[in-house]
């Protein structure tokens, strides 16, 4: 397979504090500290309101991008899909309307990442074509950030428009009745991925929208793969037996961000896609159909621990998180790195820089031959709170963001929009690989809060070998109880 490890390093900042540290990571015992925050704490960008005189929405905070190069080729091929003839009547229906007041969005993403930079491009289309309208960008660190929304829910504060978890809390919220019923305007926004849209909906309505998508893989070292002598694995009996070999060689097999919690979680929903046929198991436990001590959730678990057994996990890996786990991947210790998702390619690319060349696969399946799966899912999606003081202007925002202008942006930083749409414009050979994984992408979600957590604690005391499959399963009956 054809290296893709030369690619351009100046396109994405995303999570720049992240790849500032990545040069002095060490492995071993010495494992670099966690990585920062999501988001600032109360952290704000604005606009001000546009004056009559303000430039056309196209020319604002998007010409001042980096990638504004990019972004009208990206627009012109975005403009041949249903997405784009969409949002022309969705401008029309904006024409009409003239909103004012001071129109909030919160996110957990740093100001100034790619994200960031998206929300507010967005936000300065929305404020010009409504003089009346300023707009501000909060983003609240994740790790407070439904604590600090309650607050404001309940201050009568909230934001008119939101970014929400793809997991736990959004089940929750909308149970509150905090979010709006966002069914209504479906037919005004772009056709969006059925199975993605479908994981957001609560009996039935929307009440997220997914703006764009992310997908897991495994990232692998070429050269260390030509050194011991093995090709990426076609199936999990293939990859368990790639570690021993791998060690032998001196090197260690799998780093994972074992640290930060999730991809433990991510591990099981890896497992999940194969040993579930129908891909409905957890929707069916969150709807009381199915038992959370099903066979197949205690499979995918066994699964796991087997890689534990085979000593698959780089040493050292609870103490793992983003940050360090890249780094010791780019300096060429590990054989793979996971989970890879198109929001990290080019942090992963800046760590590894010309050292080596490197390449993409998803967990491989349970048989060789049987069909390759991804796992991912929604990334950012958007939604509207109940008592929002600008809900229409807050639709209309979310149409922003997945318009043909908004979708040009989205794919030139690397992101796959939730929707059908001409992705060409962005050449990169990671990003068209990311984006062909995504038609039988599986999900990695539990819109139940306390099981997914009780799946994410499980998970990681069993790779830490303080716990077995049974006790992750047992953990999520409890918590489901």
């Amino acid at each position: 397979m054809e290296g893709m490890g030369q690619r351009g390093l100046d396109r994405r900042r995303f999570i720049g504090r992240a790849a500032a540290l990545i040069g002095g990571a060490t492995v071993g015992g010495s494992i670099l500290a966690a990585c920062g925050d999501d988001g600032d704490d109360g952290t704000t960008s604005a606009a001000a309101p546009a004056t009559s005189q303000a430039a056309p929405p196209s020319s604002s905070a998007a010409a001042t991008t980096e990638a504004a190069a990019s972004s009208e080729a990206a627009t012109t091929a975005a403009a041949t899909t249903e997405a784009a003839a969409t949002s022309e009547a969705a401008a029309t229906t904006q024409a009409a309307t003239n909103f004012s007041g001071d129109f909030v969005y919160w996110s957990w993403q740093p100001p100034d990442s790619p994200y960031g930079e998206i929300f507010d491009a967005a936000g300065e289309r929305l404020t010009a074509a409504n003089p009346d309208l300023s707009f501000k960008h909060t983003s609240v660190e994740s790790a407070n950030y439904f604590t600090k929304f309650q607050t404001a829910y309940n201050g009568d504060e909230s934001p008119d428009c939101m970014e929400m978890f793809w997991t736990g809390q959004y089940v929750d919220l909308v149970q509150q009745g905090t979010l709006t019923d966002l069914t209504d305007q479906m037919s005004s926004l772009p056709a969006f991925y059925g199975p993605v849209l479908d994981s957001l909906k609560v009996d039935g309505k929307v009440y997220g929208v997914p703006i764009d998508l992310n997908t897991l893989t495994i990232a692998w070292n070429q050269k260390v793969f030509e050194d011991v002598g093995i090709q990426p694995p076609a199936s999990l009996d293939e990859l368990i037996d790639s570690a021993g070999k791998i060690r032998d060689k001196g090197y260690q097999p799998l780093a994972v961000n074992i640290k930060d919690g999730w991809p433990g979680g991510d591990l099981w929903f890896a497992q999940m896609a194969y040993v579930d046929p129908s891909g409905t198991a957890i929707r069916e436990a969150e709807a009381g159909e199915r038992g959370w001590d099903d066979p197949m959730f205690l499979q995918a678990a066994e699964n796991v621990k087997r890689m534990v057994d085979a000593k698959l996990f780089a040493d050292g890996s609870n103490a793992l998180d983003f940050t360090s786990s890249v780094a010791v991947y780019g300096r060429g210790e590990v054989a793979m790195l996971y989970p890879v998702g198109n929001f990290s390619t080019q942090i992963t690319a800046d760590a590894v820089g010309d050292k080596f060349t490197w390449d993409l696969f998803p967990f491989p399946p349970l048989n060789a031959g049987d069909e390759v799966k991804a796992t991912g899912g929604p990334a950012i999606i958007a939604s509207v709170p109940t008592n929002a003081k600008l809900p229409e202007a807050g639709v209309e925002y979310i149409r922003l963001l997945t318009d043909a202008e908004g979708s040009a942006a989205l794919i030139e930083r690397d992101y796959i929009p939730a929707y059908d749409i001409d992705t060409s414009a962005n050449t990169d050979p990671l990003y068209a690989k990311m984006v062909s994984f995504q038609p039988t992408a599986q999900t990695r979600a539990i819109f139940v809060p306390k099981v997914y957590d009780a799946l994410v604690n499980g998970m990681q005391s069993l790779i830490n070998g303080n716990g077995s499959p049974a006790d992750v399963i047992s953990g999520m009956v409890k918590a489901a109880a």
